[in-house]
C-alpha cells in the first residue's frame, strides 16, 4: 500500500516538474521575443540618429568633434563620466517649493500649475 502512495506522489511530482519546465520554456521564449524587439528598436534608433546627424552635418556644417564634445557635456551633467544619461532630478514647485514630478503639470501638494515641467526626453 505504501508503494502505491509513493508511486502516486512521484507521478504527481513528475507532472508538476514537467509543467514547470513547460512554463519556463514559454517564459524564455517570451523574453527572447522581447529581446529581439528591443534589438530592432535600438537598431532603428541608431539608424535614425545617424540620419539626423548626417542631415545636421550637411545643412549646418557641424563636425563630429562638436557632437562628441556635446555628448561629453551632457554625460557630465550628473557629475559622472559614465557614457550614460541620467534621469533629471525632480523639479521644485514654484509656489510651495516642494519636490514635483516631471511627469505631472500640477503640484501634488498645492495644486499649482507648473508649465514646462516636461521635456521631450522625459519617459512617462
Amino acid at each position: 500500500m505504501f508503494e502505491l502512495f509513493w508511486e502516486l506522489n512521484q507521478q504527481r511530482r513528475i507532472g508538476e516538474a514537467q509543467a514547470d519546465a513547460r512554463n519556463s520554456e514559454m517564459r524564455a521564449q517570451d523574453v527572447q521575443r522581447d529581446v529581439e524587439m528591443l534589438q530592432q528598436s535600438v537598431e532603428k534608433l541608431a539608424l535614425v540618429n545617424a540620419a539626423m546627424w548626417s542631415l545636421m552635418q550637411d545643412k549646418m556644417g557641424l563636425k563630429d568633434e562638436q557632437l562628441l564634445n556635446r555628448m561629453q557635456e551632457i554625460d557630465m551633467q550628473d557629475g559622472v563620466a559614465d557614457g550614460r544619461i541620467s534621469r533629471q532630478k525632480a523639479l521644485t514647485c514654484a509656489k510651495c517649493q516642494r519636490p514635483m514630478s516631471r511627469t505631472h503639470d500640477r503640484c501634488m501638494y498645492c495644486g499649482a500649475y507648473n508649465p514646462g515641467s516636461r521635456s521631450a526626453f522625459d519617459v512617462t
